[in-house]
């Protein structure tokens, strides 16, 4: 079986490979060595992940596999559930080395190899659109860019008189050029392009570049110096075939190109010189063409919907419970990197039910549309506010520096959401109890979380209302 993987791997990159010449002290490292941890992160196609079977898949796993082939080192992944679980693992000197960009903020800590994958930097927006070429030209627009990317803080030094709309991740970013809610994504054209195809979306295409790109390198442990020595003389023995080979697999390098007008100027010409017959023919064409183009406008239009619908509360506009978790999600994932806290609450209504009862199911919708909108008109655009039920709520705050500020948003919710609502000339008031909980980081997950905020929103609901409380595990014995 391994003779037949070293053929596979033989055919794999047409023989090309060149023997790589190691001196004595790094021939008995490998020799001391055979067998390499790494860590990577477990959902970043198409890069890398972690499979449903456990298998390591993606751009940086087959680069290791012809590193493999050429220093006789084994690399075995370690698996992670998180990016942030991975970089803890390398921080406590458990592992080997670690899949990483060269801008990584671990560079102080580790050793870092040369780059061995470079992707440009390009501009996806809506199919209409035209070649671009550089950031400039679309300087009026509306441009998104991905958080806590390496290349995000070069372009916003670069361009700091544009005000760009920073998004969790790619499947936000593109999903908001999709349907319009920002012009255009900047983002690799790896990334891009793969996501674009998995998401499906039809009316998303790369149309320009920019004069950025990022590079993928490993980070190696500092007492191993040797290791990085043979992975840079692997790196440096990699034939631009092999590279070509791996970038083709995992993603179309497809850039809209400049128009060519000589093609329109010989049509223009034949044109002037056909008859009125044709003449009339073009003009029912162009009718035609005017009503595909407005048939695929609605059903583009109806997709857009769909998809606001399925992330979103109908009531009121908010995020529903399932995006609402996938915002806390991404904000715990940025509490390492931050070095800040964040608070979840769960809010529920006081005396919701007596209004509903009393005046109706208008009445109770007013209400609850009304608070939504008071709660995000109060919040910050970096914190969340989500409807998860008929009248509950949870608001994701991040980049807590002290616990008072958590308290002060809660105290000028409960003020903000006790004012008269006015409906049919009736004056309307409701309460809210609010459940607390804090998080700086640890192993509880997204779920955990909520159930924390969810426990202290019953004791405070039980012990008289209208309070906030923030959660303590003697609390689940209350729970109990």
């Amino acid at each position: 079986m391994a003779i037949f993987k070293i053929i596979v791997l033989l055919i794999f990159i047409n023989f090309s490979v060149v023997a790589v010449e190691f001196n004595e002290k790094e021939k008995q490292w490998i020799a001391e060595n055979p067998n390499v941890t790494i860590v990577g992160d477990p959902n970043w196609l198409p890069f890398e992940a972690i499979d449903d079977k456990g298998r390591y898949i993606g751009i940086v796993a087959e680069y290791l596999d012809l590193i493999s082939l050429n220093s006789g080192l084994t690399f075995n992944i370690v698996p992670t559930k998180t990016w942030n679980e991975s970089i803890n693992l390398m921080k406590s000197g458990q592992i080997d080395m670690i899949s990483e960009t060269n801008d990584s903020l671990l560079s102080g800590s580790l050793l870092f190899t040369k780059s061995y994958f470079s992707n440009q930097i390009v501009i996806a927006m809506s199919e209409n659109s035209v070649f671009v070429n550089s950031i400039d030209e679309i300087k009026n627009k509306k441009i998104a860019l991905i958080a806590n990317y390496g290349y995000t803080d070069k372009i916003q030094n670069k361009y700091k008189a544009i005000d760009f709309v920073v998004v969790d991740d790619i499947q936000q970013g593109l999903m908001a050029v999709s349907i319009g809610r920002v012009d255009a994504l900047v983002c690799t054209i790896a990334l891009c392009s793969y996501t674009i195809t998995d998401l499906t979306l039809n009316n998303v295409k790369v149309v320009g570049i920019t004069t950025f790109t990022t590079e993928l390198a490993f980070g190696v442990n500092k007492e191993a110096p040797e290791l990085l020595s043979i992975l840079n003389k692997t790196i440096n023995n990699l034939t631009p075939n092999q590279k070509a080979k791996i970038s083709k697999k995992w993603y179309k390098n497809e850039v809209l190109q400049p128009a060519d007008y000589t093609y329109y100027y010989k049509v223009i010409a034949i044109i002037i010189t056909v008859t009125v017959f044709v003449l009339l023919w073009v003009v029912s064409l162009f009718r035609e063409i005017a009503k595909r183009k407005k048939y695929e406008k609605e059903l583009i239009e109806t997709s857009q919907l769909l998809k606001h619908m399925a992330y979103h509360d109908e009531l009121t506009g908010l995020p529903s419970r399932r995006l609402g978790k996938d915002r806390l999600e991404q904000a715990m994932a940025s509490v390492e990197r931050n070095k800040l806290s964040m608070a979840v609450m769960f809010a529920d209504l006081d005396g919701f039910k007596l209004i509903n009862d009393t005046f109706g199911h208008d009445a109770g919708d007013l209400v609850i549309k009304v608070i939504g909108q008071r709660i995000k008109d109060m919040l910050r655009n970096t914190d969340t506010v989500a409807r998860i039920g008929g009248d509950e709520f949870m608001f994701v705050l991040t980049d807590i520096k002290d616990i008072s500020i958590v308290e002060r948003v809660a105290e000028k919710i409960i003020d903000t959401i006790s004012k008269e609502i006015i409906h049919a000339n009736q004056s309307l008031y409701v309460g809210v109890s609010i459940g607390i909980t804090i998080y700086s980081g640890g192993s509880v997950d997204a779920d955990e979380l909520m159930k924390e905020a969810d426990i202290a929103m019953y004791k405070a609901k039980t012990s008289g209302k209208g309070i906030f409380v923030f959660y303590q595990p003697s609390l689940l014995d209350d729970a109990d």
